[in-house]
């Protein structure tokens, strides 16, 4: 495995990191297999939500058998809610914080991540909070998911100005499938905006990327010319992902799956720390020998010219 750092954190971060978000535990299922292969393949960082139904109470449970300090736990907040569509609030920040700990059973949380964006948010209360929450030692760092980089830009400049705590981390889509719409609403993506990519590589800040596979199109269990993917595909996969260059990205992964030996995933997830950024491939997964697969991702090198044929930008990888 190969591993980052995270400003705020005295631990290093995996580069594949175990998304929590998953059939299993999503459910109330037990996932402890899955979860120990991670961990016996370097993965050390596991993605969470308020959000994603039991996840972190599995999560929670798994992490009582295991040395605290040797993991990274990334857990989100606000999200909207079928009953409060604006929840980017200092009061549900710290609400759904509070519940976050107890399901997950622990005494503070490593990465603190504000779910979604919205235009109404009050920048200077919520980085007042999470500054709150950071001082308390209730959390290690903080960042965002699903925002653009010019409000990551405009939080800063108030950190900075008021002496708080800054965001260092943030989480949008990012993979080698382009996203064409949002999966759900209010999903940023970067893969196609050259100008959000630039700003990442310039800040170096740490890229946290959902959707790596493109929920599941790219991860090679379908064929580009597989005839199931419009009724296996789920429906945010199809809503997001489901296009003729997408297909086409994923017929050059399986040419070069097969030339280097490897399985399509890998093609994908290496692509991913090709593009010059600070990368980390958040990755929903529960079979243990998936798990292995995607952590050997780490160990396949691309070429540049390989890089940008992948990536439609050439017609040869020669």
């Amino acid at each position: 495995m190969i591993y980052g750092k995270i400003s705020g954190l005295d631990k290093q971060v995996s580069r594949i990191v175990f998304g929590c978000m998953n059939g299993k535990m999503n459910v109330g299922k037990n996932c402890d297999e899955a979860l120990d292969e991670a961990l016996a393949q370097g993965i050390n960082t596991f993605d969470t939500a308020r959000i994603y139904g039991s996840s972190e109470r599995m999560l929670g449970n798994w992490l009582q058998r295991q040395d605290r300090e040797k993991v990274v736990v990334l857990t989100k907040c606000a999200h909207p809610s079928f009953f409060k569509s604006f929840r980017v609030t200092p009061e549900c920040i710290v609400t759904d914080f509070y519940r976050s700990l107890d399901e997950l059973k622990t005494d503070y949380a490593d990465i603190l991540l504000l779910h979604k964006d919205n235009p109404r948010t009050d920048i200077p209360a919520v980085m007042e909070t999470l500054h709150s929450l950071c001082e308390k030692k209730l959390v290690k760092a903080v960042g965002v998911s699903n925002w653009d980089y010019a409000r990551i830009d405009a939080a800063n400049a108030y950190a900075t100005q008021h002496s708080l705590t800054p965001l260092t981390v943030s989480s949008p889509h990012f993979g080698l499938a382009v996203q064409n719409g949002a999966p759900w609403k209010g999903c940023i993506s970067v893969t196609a905006d050259s100008e959000e990519q630039q700003r990442y590589r310039q800040s170096g800040m740490p890229l946290f990327a959902f959707s790596s596979l493109a929920r599941g199109l790219m991860g090679g269990k379908y064929r580009h010319d597989d005839k199931r993917l419009i009724s296996s595909l789920d429906a945010p996969a199809k809503r997001g992902f489901l296009t003729d260059d997408n297909l086409k990205r994923l017929e050059r992964a399986e040419i070069l799956a097969d030339k280097l030996g490897c399985t399509v995933a890998q093609i994908s997830l290496a692509w991913m720390f090709t593009r010059g950024m600070n990368v980390f491939a958040v990755l929903s997964q529960s079979s243990p020998e998936r798990v292995r697969q995607n952590a050997a991702s780490v160990n396949v090198q691309l070429t540049p010219a390989q890089s940008d044929w992948l990536n439609l930008e050439r017609e040869t990888c020669d």
